[in-house]
């Protein structure tokens, strides 16, 4: 398969997303519907990160980013998104949409609660096992959010590149790089 073929079949693969995901929680799966939006979700994260220019972004070659965590992404849009508000004035993501215990982290903690959880407490599975749906729609809602921030990030950095030319990140030891460093 050539790059051409590869890139084709990945926008059918993004374009199925969401009918799968609706399939899925219509039909009680939702299990699955869970484990496409957390791939959905963890992809445009990265998606996010590369046109803002930060390092966790899926260019990362493969032995660097398996070792970044969906919780980093998330920290280093928050940052982002605090550092250079002109940004992100048209998002339609919520403000505390990137917090920590709101919104997206929330989602994740459910949903780490429920899979890693599902078989170790039976007096607790029916509950967890209702709780599923809930998890699952929020997660549809939360992937749908984010394809369409990482889509209007792309339109604004062609259309407004200015914006994204001083936006850095905060490593670790609180130092600050610029994005082409």
């Amino acid at each position: 398969m050539d790059d051409k073929e590869l890139k084709q079949e990945q926008v059918r693969m993004h374009k199925d997303f969401f009918d799968k995901c609706d399939c899925a929680i219509e039909n009680g799966f939702y299990l699955e519907a869970i484990f496409l939006e957390y791939a959905a979700i963890e992809s445009r994260l990265e998606i996010i990160c590369g046109v803002l220019g930060l390092p966790c972004n899926k260019e990362l070659p493969f032995s660097e980013r398996k070792n970044v965590n969906i919780s980093q992404r998330i920290l280093c849009i928050k940052e982002t998104r605090n550092k250079h508000p002109e940004v992100f004035k048209r998002s339609k993501i919520k403000d505390g949409f990137f917090y920590k215990k709101q919104f997206l982290s929330a989602w994740i903690t459910k949903r780490n609660t429920y899979i890693h959880g599902l078989y170790k407490n039976a007096f607790e599975y029916k509950s967890r096992k209702s709780e599923c749906k809930e998890i699952a729609i929020n997660g549809r809602e939360y992937a749908r959010l984010l394809y369409n921030e990482a889509a209007r990030l792309r339109r604004l950095s062609k259309s407004h590149p200015e914006l994204f030319v001083d936006i850095c990140f905060t490593k670790n030891n609180g130092e600050c790089y610029k994005k082409n460093n």
